[in-house]
C-alpha cells in the first residue's frame, strides 16, 4: 500500500505533504503524509503508506497536495 513519487525542488521548501487516494467518483477513500524539507534544486523519492483498510482496487487516481509550514 505504498506510493513512490520523485520529487526536485526550484527553490529550498519545507513543509508538509498529503497524498489523498480518490474513487471512481472523485471521493477521498484514503490518505497518507510526509513531511518534507529540501533545499533549493535537490531531488527526493517519498513513500508514502496508506493504511491496510484503503481497497487499492477502488482507487483510480492519488492527488498530492503540499502545505507549507
Amino acid at each position: 500500500l505504498n506510493v513512490v513519487a520523485y520529487l526536485i525542488t526550484v527553490d529550498a521548501v519545507e513543509g508538509e505533504l498529503l497524498a489523498k487516494a480518490m474513487n471512481a467518483e472523485g471521493k477521498e477513500i484514503g490518505r497518507a503524509k510526509q513531511i518534507l524539507a529540501l533545499g533549493k534544486d535537490e531531488s527526493k523519492l517519498i513513500t508514502f503508506t496508506f493504511g491496510a483498510e484503503l481497497e487499492l482496487e477502488k482507487v483510480v487516481k492519488y492527488i498530492i497536495d503540499f502545505r507549507k509550514e
